[in-house]
């Protein structure tokens, strides 16, 4: 099945494209839950972190009619599947029963706090460091960067929000669908931090020279990402593994 997308529209609020109306994203991005309920919680968490915080910072006006449709359609469309079509919500129901997402309320593990490190290092490095830039905010705003304050906080919200969610109420595994946000939260983030840091001039290379602020927390989010990149490492170190132990048997 196919996603529409509005080329005319950006997704993020505040930034309007020719259709002159960021809200209207809102439609094109309902049909996103097609492709997965985790892509579409995804999507459902960003757009309402976004909205509201266009709302409060961006004096937009809350889009009550696109919201709520928001809201309502997939309420709506699990009522039609429900009532309309009970052998299709039987098969679903069975399957939720198999390979259930909800836990019930719980204190998380010290492997599971370890995976949630492990997968999401950069999610939790910018949500515990967007807070110390966020004052100088009005500096970004002056270079022309109030969108990415609002993308880069929408993506931190909905992805922290997932990840609370897989370490009280959800399954452990749950915390790799807040990966998705990983890049661009880190990217956003760090162009955000050069933007609020002053920075001087190097004559010798004829470029600005990055503040040794920037340059220790480029190195510190590149260590994350090789700690990251462990989990890859050990699962191609077992692909690899693999075709050895069966031609040796």
């Amino acid at each position: 099945m196919g996603v529409v997308v509005n080329a005319r529209v950006h997704p993020v609020p505040c930034v309007h494209g020719d259709g002159r109306d960021a809200i209207a994203a809102i439609d094109e991005k309902r049909l996103g839950f097609a492709t997965g309920l985790q892509i579409g919680g995804i999507y459902f968490l960003l757009i309402w972190f976004g909205v509201v915080a266009a709302c409060l910072f961006c004096k937009e006006i809350f889009p009550f009619a696109p919201m709520s449709a928001l809201v309502l359609i997939p309420v709506g469309l699990i009522a039609l599947v429900a009532f309309g079509f009970p052998h299709l919500w039987a098969g679903f129901a069975e399957h939720a029963r198999q390979t259930p997402s909800l836990t019930g309320l719980r204190v998380p593990r010290l492997a599971e706090l370890l995976k949630m490190v492990r997968t999401v290092p950069g999610i939790l490095a910018v949500a515990a460091l967007l807070p110390v830039i966020w004052t100088r905010r009005r500096q970004a705003g002056q270079a022309g960067l109030e969108s990415l304050w609002l993308l880069t906080l929408a993506c931190t919200l909905a992805a922290m929000a997932i990840v609370g969610a897989s370490m009280f109420v959800l399954t452990p595994n749950s915390v790799f669908f807040a990966s998705h946000l990983q890049p661009l939260i880190v990217a956003g983030y760090l162009t955000l931090a050069s933007s609020v840091t002053a920075s001087g001039y190097d004559p010798a290379r004829r470029i600005p020279a990055m503040p040794r602020g920037m340059r220790l927390q480029t190195v510190g989010f590149l260590t994350l990402a090789l700690l990251g990149a462990v989990r890859a490492i050990g699962m191609e170190g077992a692909a690899g593994l693999e075709p050895a132990t069966r031609s040796g048997n």
